[in-house]
């Protein structure tokens, strides 16, 4: 699911982190995300699929710190970030 709740219940089933932590990461990665959107946008990026995947490698990192790691499901991180890019979640849920 595609929206605020969707992520932010995700990632709270998915870690230690509280409604405020969880919530705060989602406010921080679609702020940045939609910032890059906007200056690839007014620069006319050239490579915007390249920037995209860097961006999303480098979110999926961070929120592998968070993960909880069992035999339920040793691929959460992967299956989220399959289900839904960061950064095209960024220029869609904040519109």
């Amino acid at each position: 699911e595609n929206t605020k709740e969707g992520y932010v219940t995700w990632l709270m089933s998915h870690s230690l982190l509280t409604f405020e932590q969880a919530e705060s990461v989602f406010y921080f990665q679609m702020n940045g995300c939609l910032s890059i959107n906007r200056l690839m946008l007014r620069n006319h990026c050239n490579d915007w699929k390249q920037i995209q995947t860097t961006i999303d490698k480098f979110i999926k990192s961070g929120l592998e710190s968070f993960l909880i790691h069992d035999q339920r499901e040793e691929n959460a991180s992967d299956n989220f970030c399959s289900k839904i890019s960061p950064t095209v979640t960024a220029s869609s849920t904040l519109r």
